[in-house]
C-alpha cells in the first residue's frame, strides 16, 4: 500500500506541475491556448484528476489522514482481536467489566496508562491507554464503561478523533 501511495503522489505532483505550467504557458502562447480550446474535455479531466489527487494528498499529509486512518484501523482491529483472545475472550472481558462496574457503579472510575491503581487482570491484559466508567445520571440510564486502546491525549485546541474505544 505504501508503494501505491508513493507512486500516486509522484503521479499527482507530475500532473499538477504540468497542468500549472500549461496553464501559465497559455497566457504567453496562442498555440497552447488553441490546444486548450480544441481539447477542453482532456483539460477538464486533467484538472479534476489534479484536484482529487490534491484532496487525497491533503488527507494523507493533512489533519484528516483518511487513507492512513483506514490502514491504521485495519491493523488496530487485528491487534485488539489478538489482545482479547490473549485476555481470555469476550466472555472474560465482559465479566471483568461487570466486576469493575459493580465496584464503581455509582461514583465512576477513571484509569490512565501509568497509574498505580490496578485494573482487573483481564482488562490489564488488553494494555489499554484509558479506562473510563461513567456512572448513571441524567440521560444515561445505566453505567457505561469505555476502554480506549489507541490514540493520544491532545493538549491543543482540537481533540483527535478517538480510535479503539471498546
Amino acid at each position: 500500500m505504501k508503494l501505491f501511495v508513493i507512486i500516486w503522489h509522484l503521479l499527482y505532483l507530475v500532473a499538477a506541475l504540468l497542468l500549472v505550467v500549461r496553464f501559465i504557458g497559455s497566457f504567453f502562447s496562442s498555440k497552447i491556448t488553441d490546444q486548450m480550446r480544441r481539447y477542453p474535455v482532456i483539460h477538464y479531466v486533467w484538472g479534476v484528476f489534479v484536484m482529487i489527487s490534491f484532496i487525497l494528498f491533503m488527507d494523507i499529509w493533512g489533519p484528516l489522514a483518511l487513507p492512513m486512518v483506514w490502514a491504521d484501523r485495519h491493523n488496530q482491529r487485528n491487534i485488539i482481536r489478538e489482545r482479547i483472545q490473549l485476555a481470555g475472550g469476550w466472555s472474560e472481558l465482559q465479566q471483568a467489566c461487570a466486576v469493575l462496574m459493580e465496584q464503581h457503579g455509582q461514583d465512576g472510575f477513571n484509569w490512565f496508562r501509568g497509574q498505580t491503581n490496578a485494573l482487573p487482570p483481564t482488562l490489564a491484559a488488553l494494555r489499554p491507554m484509558q479506562v473510563d466508567m461513567l456512572p448513571p445520571g441524567p440521560g444515561l440510564p445505566a453505567p457505561v464503561l469505555r476502554i480506549k486502546m489507541f490514540g493520544q491525549y491532545s493538549t491543543g485546541r482540537m481533540a483527535p478523533r478517538t480510535m479503539g474505544w471498546l
